[in-house]
Parts: C-alpha cells; sequence; structure tokens
C-alpha cells in the first residue's frame, strides 16, 4: 500500500518568487549561476549526505556521485578562469569559443590535465609543497576516472551501451574517502584563489607586471596561506 500526498492544484516545482512572503523568504535558495558557487553547494551536499549516513541510512552511489561532481565542477571553475587569464596575458580572442571547447566534457582527466596547465601559468607550481599536492590528486583522479571516466558509474547501473557501469565489486571506505576529499577540496580552493587573484590583477589598473619572482612567491603564500600547507604535509610526513 502506498502512502502519501498526491500532487494536487497549485503545486509546482518551484515557487514564484514574486509571492514569497518576508517570513518564508529564509528558505528561498539564490540562484546566481556561477561555476565556483556550484561546486561549494555540491560539496556541502556530498558533506551532508555522508554525515546522514552515521543513522545507517545508507546512500554510497549518490554520495560518491555528488564528491565526483564537485571535481568536475571546481576544476571547470577553475578552468574558466584560466582561459580569462591565458587570452588577457597572451592578447588571445575568442574567448568563448575556447571556453566551450575545454568545459565541453566529463572527462576528469583531461579537466585535471587542463588545471595543471592553468597552475603552470599562475606560478603555483613552483611551490614545492603544493606540486607534490597536486600530483598527488592526478593520482586520485587517475583512480576514480577509471572506474567512472565520463560521470554513469554512480548514476546508472548500465552505461548507454547497456553495459554495467561498475565491474567487479567495489568496496569504500567512507571516512577515509571523506578525508580524502576535504584534502583535495582545499587544494583546488587554493588554485581557483590564485587563479582569480590573477584574473582580478590582469583586469586592475594597478597591476604591476615589473614584480620579481620572490614578490610573486609571497605575495602569493600570503593570499592562499600555503605555508599552512606546507606545515600540514611535514605534519603528515612526521
Amino acid at each position: 500500500m502506498v502512502v502519501g500526498e498526491l500532487p494536487g492544484l497549485g503545486d509546482s516545482f518551484f515557487k514564484d518568487m514574486a509571492k514569497t512572503t518576508e517570513a518564508s523568504s529564509a528558505a528561498v535558495g539564490e540562484i546566481d549561476g556561477r561555476w565556483a558557487e556550484y561546486s561549494r553547494q555540491y560539496e556541502r551536499a556530498s558533506h551532508l549526505l555522508i554525515e546522514s549516513m552515521e543513522t545507517g541510512e545508507m546512500a554510497i552511489y549518490p554520495a560518491v556521485f555528488l564528491y565526483r561532481h564537485f571535481l568536475e565542477l571546481q576544476l571547470k571553475a577553475i578552468l574558466a578562469l584560466g582561459v580569462v587569464v591565458e587570452h588577457v596575458e597572451d592578447e588571445k580572442v575568442n574567448a568563448k569559443e575556447h571556453a566551450t571547447e575545454i568545459l565541453n566534457t566529463h572527462n576528469l582527466t583531461f579537466l585535471t590535465g587542463g588545471c595543471r596547465t592553468v597552475c603552470e601559468r599562475v606560478g603555483l607550481l613552483r611551490n614545492s609543497a603544493f606540486a607534490t599536492a597536486f600530483t598527488v590528486f592526478e593520482g586520485c583522479i587517475q583512480e576514480l576516472s577509471a572506474i567512472d571516466p565520463e560521470s554513469f558509474a554512480f548514476r546508472y547501473p548500465t552505461d548507454k551501451r547497456l553495459q554495467p557501469t561498475i565491474r567487479g565489486p567495489l568496496s569504500i571506505d567512507l571516512p577515509h574517502l571523506t578525508r580524502t576529499m576535504h584534502r583535495i577540496a582545499t587544494l583546488l580552493r587554493l588554485t581557483w584563489i590564485a587563479v582569480n587573484n590573477r584574473s582580478l590583477e590582469l583586469a586592475s589598473d594597478e597591476y604591476e607586471f615589473d614584480w620579481t619572482d620572490e614578490d610573486e612567491e609571497r605575495h602569493r603564500k600570503d593570499m592562499q596561506g600555503i605555508d599552512e600547507l606546507e606545515a600540514e604535509q611535514e605534519t603528515d610526513e612526521s
């Protein structure tokens, strides 16, 4: 026997914002369409879903999918800014077409390769702690991509050819997954901040093109807390 309410007159997915009362406005989610905001919300949703599993409710497929989608969105947020930086610095045209070519994929390996190129452009890989962390991140992406190369495995049981998307048993240690994802999220946030800072510098009349490499490195560490990343790495190694 099915228990519950059926759809009725006046039901809709999205309430008319003009009719939203002041008392209920706190429940209204603002949508601005930015890559970084999409990424932040999917990251938060994945954490909330995994936290809910502590009650005994298991939802591994959607939880891992949300994590994967967060990675895809955050990488695309970085690449979108990277296109801006590249086209301004190199005085290129057709940035929109370039962005479309880069962003029109679900392939994390491809997106991560593009992210490395952006990191090289803004000088992040000059920092040894960051470079080591990024290499570890690339290994994690290869591991995930071997299981789910095109974002099907944790959404559907079969692919477009009706072949199983997950072949063979797959064991997932959720605490380990969550810990690793938190660290990767930190790395990607640092990357986004660095690329965003560079784009803002290029847009500013006060941008100083005669900075030395040492000035850039000191500025980058101050803005992004990379010294903290180095300290954390040293703690992990000890």
